[in-house]
């Protein structure tokens, strides 16, 4: 009944590994130095894209990840995390 909505701006997000372009061996090597993966790990995760590759960080981490990930030839997308 008449309320008002408010848009609340997402506060977390969730990174989503579109594809990892033409370099495949660099998006693992900058997956790697975000994450705490091992090779065979980070090589898999890569390779079952399209998939989300970290849930539930703030806008800064969201944009370390698209920054490095973009920067070695990946297409990703940040979208706001939902529980």
């Amino acid at each position: 009944p008449g309320g008002i909505v408010a848009q609340v701006e997402p506060s977390t997000f969730t990174v989503f590994l579109e594809s990892f372009g033409s370099n495949k061996i660099n998006v693992i090597k900058e997956l790697r130095a975000l994450t705490k993966l091992g090779l065979v790990e980070a090589k898999a995760l890569i390779e079952s894209a399209p998939v989300n590759l970290a849930d539930d960080v703030d806008d800064k981490r969201a944009e370390e990840y698209r920054q490095a990930l973009t920067g070695a030839g990946a297409v990703i997308t940040i979208k706001p995390f939902h529980f």
